[in-house]
Formats: C-alpha cells, sequence, structure tokens
C-alpha cells in the first residue's frame, strides 16, 4: 500500500492584523510564481500543494496553453508537447524545456533559447516520449554502437524536435510580442518620446514609417529598449527618424549590430526590415505625388469647367480644406467652414498653448468668416506663422471689395492682443480666378513692388496681404513638383479621372493619400 508523503507547513502566532483571507491570498500569489511549474510538470503524478485542505489554482498565472503531438516521420518516434506561456515571471525557475520519460517522470531540463530578451515572454514547455526513457542527454557520442544504450544529443531525431521547438516558441512568441508593441507604443505617446509631427499627409506617413519602425524593431530584439530611461528613449527614436529621413538606413544595422550582439536570424531579419521599410517609402512617396497631381488637376477643373457648376462654399473651400498643403507643408489647420472670430481665437490658443480660455473679441467686425485659417509653429526660434485664406468663386473677377474684405479681417486681428505677439507673424490670401478690368488689384500690386515679393499686395509690420490667381497656384505647383515628374515618368494621363460634376471631383479629391484628415480643437 503507498504511504501518504509530502511536507506539511503551519504558520502560528500570526499577528492580528493580518487576516486569514489576507494571508491566503498573498501567500497564494508567492505560490504560484514559485510552484506553478512544477504543479504542471507533475500534474499527471498526482502532486498537489494544499492551503488549509484546498489544491492551489495556479491557473491564475497561465496567459496561454497549448497541448500537441509532434511526430519524427523517418524514426517514428512521437513526444506528447504541452506549452505554457506565463503572466508574469515565474520565481528562480526561467523559461525552460522539461524532458519527460514515458512514465511522466523528468529526465532533464535546460534553457529555451528565448531567455533574458526583455520581452516579457515567460514560458515553458513540457515534452513527453518513451524516446526519453533511455536517453543520455550529457553525451555527445556519435559512435553507432552506443545508440542501443539509448538516444543522445546528436541524435537526427533530438536535433529535429530541438529544431522544431524552437521554431514553434518563435512563432507564439510573435502575436505575443505584437500585442505587447501596442502598449509599448502607447507608453512612448504619453512620455512624449517622438518627435513632434504635422497633420499634412507628408508628416502623418513619416510619423506612421517611424512607428512601425520601432515596432518591428521591438519584435526582432526587444532588448534594444530595454532599461532606457526617458532621454535616453528619446535619444535612441529620433536617431531611427532622423536615419529614416536620410539615405543611410544602412547605417541603422552597424548601429543596432555595434550595441547588442545579433544572432544570425536576427541579422537576417533586420537586413530584411530595411530593405521593406526602404520599399514603402518610396512606394508611399510615388503616391503621395501620384495624389497631388491628380488633387492640382481636379482644382483646375472645378475653376475651368463651367459645366461642373462648382462654388465656393461646397466645393473649392472643402477642397482646399483638405489639401491645404497647397500653401505650406508644416501647417495645422486651426479652421475651416467659416468660422467667426472669437471660435478661431479659442482653436488657435488651444493649438499654440492648449486650453479653450480666452477673452471675447471686441471689434465691429468680429463677426466675419473666414474661409481657412492656418497656422505653424516653430519649436527652434518660437516663432508662429499663420495663415488666412480667403476663396472665391470662380465667376467673381477679383477687386477692391474683396481686397477691403481682407483688410478688414486683418483690422480684426491687428487690433485683438491674444491674437498678437512679438513672434507671430500674419499673410492673408486673397484667391480667384481673375481680376477685374478696373485694374484695383493691379495697382496694389504695383504699390507694393517695393517690398521685392511676388503677389504682395499690402504690407505693414507682420502683416502681409497677397493676391494670387488660381493659375498661379497651380503653376507653382507644376515648377515644384518637376524635377520629381521628369525623375518618376507619371503617366499625368492615366492620372485624370473624368467627372461629370463638382460634387464627384470634391468626393475625389477628398478620398485621395494626399487629403489631410482634420483635426480641428
Amino acid at each position: 500500500m503507498r504511504k501518504p508523503t509530502g511536507t506539511i507547513v503551519t504558520f502560528y502566532n500570526i499577528l492580528p492584523e493580518i487576516t486569514d483571507a489576507k494571508l491566503e491570498e498573498e501567500l497564494m500569489d508567492f505560490l504560484c510564481l514559485e510552484f506553478g511549474w512544477y504543479l504542471e510538470l507533475n500534474k499527471n503524478n498526482e502532486y498537489a500543494l494544499l492551503i488549509n485542505g484546498k489544491a492551489l489554482d495556479y491557473s491564475t498565472i497561465i496567459g496561454d496553453t497549448h497541448h500537441f503531438m509532434v511526430n519524427h516521420a523517418d524514426s517514428g518516434q512521437e513526444f506528447e508537447v504541452s506549452y505554457v506561456r506565463w503572466n508574469a515571471k515565474i520565481n528562480k525557475e526561467f523559461s525552460k524545456y522539461y524532458y519527460m520519460g514515458s512514465d511522466h517522470v523528468e529526465r532533464y531540463k535546460e534553457f529555451t533559447s528565448l531567455n533574458n530578451k526583455g520581452d516579457h515572454f515567460y514560458h515553458s514547455v513540457y515534452i513527453k516520449s518513451t524516446y526519453f526513457d533511455q536517453f543520455r542527454f550529457k553525451s555527445n557520442a556519435a559512435d553507432p554502437q552506443l545508440t542501443l544504450l539509448g538516444g543522445t544529443r546528436i541524435d537526427p531525431v533530438f536535433r529535429f524536435l530541438h529544431k522544431w521547438l524552437s521554431s514553434y516558441l518563435l512563432d507564439k512568441r510573435k502575436p505575443y510580442l505584437k500585442m505587447y508593441t501596442d502598449i509599448l507604443i502607447n507608453q512612448y505617446e504619453e512620455d512624449r518620446i517622438f518627435p513632434v509631427f504635422s497633420d499634412n499627409p507628408w508628416d502623418v506617413h513619416r510619423k506612421i514609417e517611424l512607428e512601425s519602425l520601432v515596432r518591428n524593431l521591438y519584435e526582432i530584439q526587444p532588448k534594444i529598449f530595454l532599461n532606457l530611461n526617458i532621454e535616453q528613449k528619446k535619444t535612441f527614436v529620433r536617431l531611427l527618424n532622423l536615419l529614416l529621413d536620410s539615405l543611410e538606413r544602412d547605417k541603422l544595422f552597424d548601429i543596432l549590430d555595434g550595441v547588442i550582439e545579433l544572432s544570425y536570424d536576427e541579422r537576417k531579419q533586420m537586413a530584411d526590415l530595411i530593405k521593406v521599410t526602404r520599399l514603402a517609402h518610396v512606394n508611399h512617396t510615388i503616391r503621395l505625388i501620384e495624389d497631388r497631381y491628380k488633387t492640382i488637376d481636379q482644382l483646375r477643373d472645378l475653376i475651368v469647367r463651367k459645366e461642373l457648376k462648382a462654388n465656393e462654399r461646397d466645393h473649392l473651400q472643402k477642397l482646399v480644406e483638405a489639401h491645404y498643403w497647397i500653401f505650406g507643408e508644416q501647417y495645422h489647420l486651426v479652421t475651416a467652414a467659416e468660422p467667426k472670430f472669437d471660435e478661431a481665437l479659442r482653436r488657435h490658443v488651444h493649438l499654440l498653448r492648449g486650453g479653450n480660455t480666452v477673452t471675447p473679441i471686441d471689434h465691429e467686425d468680429k463677426y466675419r468668416e473666414m474661409d481657412i485659417f492656418l497656422c505653424r509653429q516653430d519649436i527652434l526660434t518660437n516663432e508662429i506663422r499663420n495663415i488666412v485664406v480667403e476663396l472665391k468663386h470662380p465667376a467673381l473677377k477679383l477687386g477692391e471689395n474683396e481686397l477691403t474684405q481682407v483688410k478688414k479681417y486683418m483690422n480684426v486681428i491687428m487690433h485683438e492682443p491674444q491674437f498678437n505677439g512679438n513672434n507671430m507673424s500674419w499673410e492673408f490670401y486673397l484667391v480667384g480666378t481673375d481680376f477685374n478690368s478696373r485694374g484695383e488689384i493691379e495697382a496694389a500690386l504695383d504699390n507694393a513692388k517695393p517690398h521685392g515679393e511676388r503677389s504682395l499686395a499690402f504690407k505693414s509690420g507682420q502683416y502681409k496681404i497677397y493676391v494670387r490667381k488660381w493659375s498661379e497656384l497651380i503653376n507653382d505647383f507644376e515648377m515644384k513638383h518637376k524635377f520629381l515628374n521628369d525623375k518618376l515618368q507619371l503617366e499625368r494621363k492615366l492620372l485624370n479621372e473624368v467627372h461629370e460634376s463638382a460634387g464627384e471631383v470634391l468626393k475625389s479629391a477628398t478620398g485621395n493619400s494626399a487629403a489631410i484628415q482634420r483635426q480641428l480643437v
């Protein structure tokens, strides 16, 4: 008859403030981390750890399990495998393979290749087979006669098993790392580790590309990100950003290889990552340029094709609102859809300083409405550049009335201290198809010629008013992008889409990759 075995531990004279429930809770947490792996190893041997007569439930620290068979076709050997991923680091045991014979008794254990990776991927792998009944784990003998006494580590069967399990663990680790990268990116966002990007399409792509690189690097080698303080994280991530922006992306491999030892597989993954990153960058750039050309052609259609019946508010304004890169790459959209000055001021203050507390504007023209209001802040020089754009119907020819309207915008801003500062400048753009025949706009442009700026109609201190034709803006785009167009040899005819209405044009223009997603505050 089998006699009971085991050890009994009894606690006496416990302090009154430590309740039975509290003691049991804290004790159970410790015991799970201390003995969970051991109880899992011996669950078929009727091992148990009882607390007040109740078996310890260590399932609370198990994050994932998988039970399966592995077969070696040539030898017919079968292996029963149980994989366990732990939610927390198990005490003093690390991640290991446990080899058991047919009697469920452990014959040997050893570290897996995924210890100390800095990724919190804690796991145990239990392998049971008759193959291990006579296996000699500490022998590397190659003598065929010795194999009659049992297998060794150089057997084809064991090498197959070890390689198969190593590959299996890497596959199990991938989705876990992908899940953890979300936590990493969110933490980096909260700690402001990433550089500040604007919301124009190019910067949006740069931000996505940088985040993707951080994710992929973490999945390849999490140890790179281990034990860094806030400043070190900022330095490292911004170095990655500089490399992405340069033509020296291949240097990333050399830098990381000099800082941390990379395995053969990690080297290969890193080389593939650099290739894919470079290709994705090129593909996105080409797509962005194509869509910008398409947008410019669609803008021309709205202006020139009278049968489309495009108007200022419903079509031109909405297209420019989605593509305000036409006036500058680094700007943020403060207002659109013709807000009042009080609302424009609130958004302006929020964008620059945060918060929404502003003093109401006291001016006779404060209820006038701006079409487009853009803002750019240079963090290095602390300069703030603002642009106000007034768009006019394609059929309306610009004259003194339209210029006066823009000057009234300027007067509201000039007399409002919250809109002004020594580091602020203001540019106002009046944009239309053509000038009227009375020569009013030409006279204003001629009067401002001494300032030496094209299209300038008025200048006073940090305030400027420009009058431009749509044709000039389109030609400026064509000239700036001519070199890229020549090199990429874009087929403009293939990019063109024929639309039957202004609404169709707008839908297409606001849906392409060059459109900027509005993030009004």
